[in-house]
């Protein structure tokens, strides 16, 4: 309630003072995490940060986090004309949304299924902006039957 509030980055410390208050917060150091990366490549897809909110929010639910198969304890996603396909299953139930999504370059998802775990769809749908905002998505092909997925907002 104190009417301002200055905030100060010492060290792996932040101190937040004001008027009768008086606090420090451990923190981390940011060079301990990696940076975001940016998309490089020319093939990606670029959907709306609300829409993306909106297709974890109505699939994560049925996914399985307590299995050890891969398949139930993420989210797929897939492509479909100019459509984002995200389906969730834990075996039991089945929870599919779509919505339209813009295509750069040469994205197959549908031919290679990406599934990316429970726990990084709930993350990232935790760190996206504005609804107005975009998303990128970028497949990248590695070893088989992997395949890596990089969101970026």
């Amino acid at each position: 309630s104190d009417p301002q509030l200055t905030v100060v980055v010492e060290g792996t410390e932040i101190k937040v003072t004001g008027g009768g208050s008086n606090y420090s917060l451990p923190s981390q150091s940011p060079d301990e995490f990696p940076d975001v990366q940016k998309v490089e490549g020319a093939s990606y897809l670029q959907i709306a940060a609300g829409l993306f909110g909106e297709l974890v929010k109505r699939t994560v639910f049925a996914t399985d986090n307590e299995s050890s198969r891969y398949a139930l304890g993420g989210i797929l996603l897939e492509t479909e004309g100019d459509n984002l396909i995200a389906v969730g299953t834990d075996g039991r139930r089945l929870a599919k949304m779509q919505g339209p999504v813009e295509i750069s370059g040469d994205v197959q998802l549908g031919q290679s299924s990406t599934i990316v775990p429970t726990r990084s769809m709930n993350l990232i749908a935790r760190a996206l902006g504005e609804p107005d905002s975009t998303v990128q998505i970028d497949a990248l092909a590695s070893s088989p039957p992997a395949q890596t997925t990089s969101i970026l907002s």
